[in-house]
């Protein structure tokens, strides 16, 4: 008969059922390990391809809104240069120069470097559409595309 010290060294067979629960659950971890790295590698694209696209658009505002500033700078800039003649010279292009200073004054108040402002797309609309009425006040054609370069014509 053997001893008892020689029966605990010897290792037990796995129980055949224990084996197979395994076999079936080294799927389901497998799968479990794949989803989590590809969510994980999924999401750290995500924030990459967001981080890009928003600098883009970054870019392309900064751009738009720099244009306007510059454009409203230099006419405004010309209109006081100019020696009028008459009060009715004056007064004939006053309306004009406030127009110009108003559109300075927003680009000026507008928060290009604060991410978490409320009405920026608002803001942005509004710059857009007085810089039009500028453009119409002094019969000047300007465009100003989003997929194109701002430019403008006499």
């Amino acid at each position: 008969m053997a001893s008892p010290s020689a029966i605990s060294a010897t290792p037990a067979a796995p129980d055949i059922n224990e084996i197979f629960d395994n076999i079936l659950l080294g799927e389901d971890r497998s799968q479990q390990v794949g989803y989590s790295e590809g969510y994980q590698q999924g999401l750290a694209q995500g924030y990459r391809d967001g981080f890009t696209a928003g600098k883009k658009q970054g870019i392309i505002i900064g751009k738009k809104v720099g244009y306007i500033h510059g454009f409203a700078i230099s006419y405004l800039t010309l209109f006081e240069t100019i020696s009028f003649d008459d009060e009715k010279d004056r007064s004939k292009h006053r309306r004009k120069i406030k127009a110009l200073c108003d559109l300075i004054e927003m680009v000026d108040n507008f928060p290009l470097s604060d991410l978490q402002y409320d009405s920026f797309f608002e803001d942005l609309e509004k710059i857009r559409a007085k810089y039009k009425q500028v453009c119409s006040l002094l019969n000047v054609s300007c465009t100003i595309d989003d997929d194109e370069e701002p430019s403008y014509a006499f």
